[in-house]
């Protein structure tokens, strides 16, 4: 089974190699393919800037009852991608929300999520701040910002309102979960504090849209702008790595 990811022009085979590592760090590149493992693969074809993405089918039944956000259900009518099919699907849309572009199915249909959908970010770092230490750093980039409750030490949460129906919430805990793009890292292996820097509207469902309208992708760009900011102050503060939603590594000099 074949789909198409179609990389904007102001990137290529390389960088598209270096999102997989994060996802995939046993990806292998030969030439102009990507073995992401042994049933599946990314075809470079340089004059159409995209790669072929070849994967063995696998469908689960009729589309479901709940939008996914990514527009499976639209793309796929007769039976959603699932399992390997599935996995590398949804690293071509980060890929493309990423590097820009659209990932077309092999039914024809195209996908393209917006870059400021699922506007959260991950501060990943060595040492855990003091509850009053992090509420200083997150009331310089918003004052009304408060901790949630009265905690000693992790985990612990800071709440700030961003919009009527929304805040930003940072959650500090502690790291439990393996982020393949960073678990090589000897004092990630070792313990590591993980803050999590959250856009929480009322409507969690206003958090993903397959095709948003004009007023909701401006949401999601402040959005991004306020998690950008707070988490860039965080690292500064801190080191570490920056994440996005999906666990994709950040540059933190490129956060607004």
């Amino acid at each position: 089974m074949t789909h198409t990811l179609v990389l904007d022009r102001s990137y290529g085979l390389d960088d598209l190699f270096a999102l997989t590592l994060n996802r995939y760090p046993l990806a292998r590149k030969k030439k102009k393919t990507i073995r992401v493992s042994d049933t599946t693969s990314l075809v470079w074809n340089p004059s159409a800037n995209e790669a072929t993405i070849e994967v063995p089918m696998h469908r689960d039944g009729g589309p479901s009852e709940i939008p996914d956000g990514f527009g499976f259900d639209t793309a796929f009518p007769n039976g959603v991608p699932a399992g390997e099919e599935r996995e590398i699907l949804e690293f071509a849309l980060n890929a493309v929300r990423r590097l820009g572009g659209k990932v077309v199915t092999d039914t024809g249909h195209e996908l393209a999520p917006h870059q400021f959908m699922q506007p959260s970010l991950h501060v990943i770092a060595a040492y855990e701040l003091a509850p009053k230490d992090l509420l200083e750093i997150v009331q310089k980039i918003v004052k009304e910002s408060e901790l949630v409750g009265e905690p000693e030490g992790f985990p612990y949460m800071i709440s700030a309102p961003i919009f009527a129906h929304a805040d930003l919430v940072v959650e500090a805990t502690t790291l439990e979960e393996d982020i393949p793009a960073i678990e090589h890292v000897e004092w990630v292996k070792e313990g590591a504090a993980l803050y999590t820097v959250a856009y929480r509207p009322d409507d969690p469902s206003s958090l993903v849209a397959e095709n948003p309208e004009k007023p909701q992708i401006r949401e999601w760009r402040e959005a991004y702008l306020g998690c950008s900011a707070v988490a860039r102050a965080i690292w500064d503060e801190t080191g570490g790595f920056v994440l996005d939603y999906e666990n994709f590594l950040v540059n933190p000099n490129e956060l607004f």
